[in-house]
């Protein structure tokens, strides 16, 4: 058959976006700017789209002949493509807690759990209405633990349950340990895996076998100014990366054991990481997309959700770059409204 001449489009997007990681980008000695907030965006940017492809798989029927690299990559790398986003965020909450100290602890409740919540609960609302829509209907129970993050009603919730699960740890600890640095990661550390210990028991892997990068992105916030010391000697650079490199070839044949998983998690973030070192990223789309990682995240279910059975569904091919449009229009309308939401909803309430 023509299996043989077909676009193999998963495989075209895959490399797609591996370009445009790397146009425009250069190799450097050292990029001190590595885990600035613009280079951070891009790399988030890189892995919600790939995130998008492994979404939008759950929606058709994959060719198994066909898209090989993507299926190579979909069954080996698993949850792999969400560590960034939870390093970058520890990290980004002990510097921001290092920077702002008490007050910024303070206020993690309401700037990082309740605003977090309610974004996420606007979004379970739209999916709520879309579902209805189309006929489907919940119990209060399930529409109550959806709201929570616990459930799920299409939407996509693990990660921002996790994420405030994360969130209240962070507080909890750095409140009671009165900002001392080295005693509050231990605690979050102990705290992450006692929270994975309960998910296990209630949810399956996916749930929290990432987690742990979390508090790895703290701890590489703190030894951060050490690490770029040592690195930045090509010689340590090498030996570091080939350690890395070692670890996650032991991690992946050992990946069924969920410690193993867990900390191969954290390697491969740190693999990225490294990465990033070497690169000058400059892609302003990616950057763009990294920015507004919580819309586009939480939205891309939603087009393909309601597509699925009509004849743009139908095509595969027509039905991936509409739902990917549909992406960036929804995404960033539901961005906006958030933002409206925080300058006149909770703005109002907590000045």
């Amino acid at each position: 058959k023509n299996t043989s001449r077909r676009i193999y489009f998963m495989d075209f997007f895959i490399l797609a976006a591996i370009l445009l990681l790397l146009i425009p980008s250069r190799p450097v000695e050292f990029n001190p700017e590595y885990i600035s907030m613009k280079q951070t965006n891009i790399i988030r940017g890189f892995f919600l789209l790939l995130v998008f492809m492994i979404h939008f798989c759950q929606y058709i029927q994959m060719n198994s002949p066909t898209d090989r690299i993507f299926q190579f990559w979909r069954t080996h790398s698993g949850q792999l493509v969400v560590t960034l986003f939870l390093l970058y965020s520890g990290y980004g909450v002990f510097v921001s807690i290092m920077k702002k100290g008490t007050p910024y602890v303070r206020r993690i409740p309401v700037h990082r759990v309740l605003r977090t919540l309610v974004h996420f609960d606007l979004a379970v609302l739209l999916y709520l209405a879309a579902y209805s829509f189309m006929g489907r209907t919940f119990s209060m129970q399930k529409i109550f633990l959806a709201l929570l993050g616990w459930e799920s009603l299409g939407n996509s919730n693990w990660y921002i349950f996790v994420m405030l699960i994360l969130y209240l740890i962070t507080w909890f600890a750095f409140r009671i340990l009165k900002n001392s640095p080295v005693p509050s990661l231990l605690f979050i550390t102990v705290l992450t895996v006692i929270s994975m210990y309960i998910l296990f028991l209630h949810k399956t892997d996916y749930w929290y076998n990432t987690m742990l990068c979390y508090p790895a992105g703290m701890w590489y916030g703190f030894f951060k100014e050490k690490i770029d010391v040592k690195l930045k000697a090509t010689k340590n650079y090498i030996l570091a990366a080939l350690i890395l490199l070692a670890l996650l070839l032991v991690v992946y044949k050992t990946r069924q054991q969920i410690c193993m998983y867990a900390i191969g998690a954290v390697v491969f973030a740190l693999v990225v990481v490294m990465f990033t070192m070497k690169m000058q990223l400059g892609n302003s789309l990616l950057e763009f997309t990294g920015k507004h990682l919580f819309g586009l995240y939480i939205m891309q279910r939603l087009p393909m959700a309601l597509l699925q059975h009509t004849t743009i569904g139908a095509n595969a091919y027509v039905y991936a770059v509409v739902c990917f449009l549909l992406m960036y229009l929804v995404g960033i309308g539901f961005s906006w409204v958030c933002e409206m939401v925080d300058e006149k909803v909770l703005g109002k309430i907590f000045s």
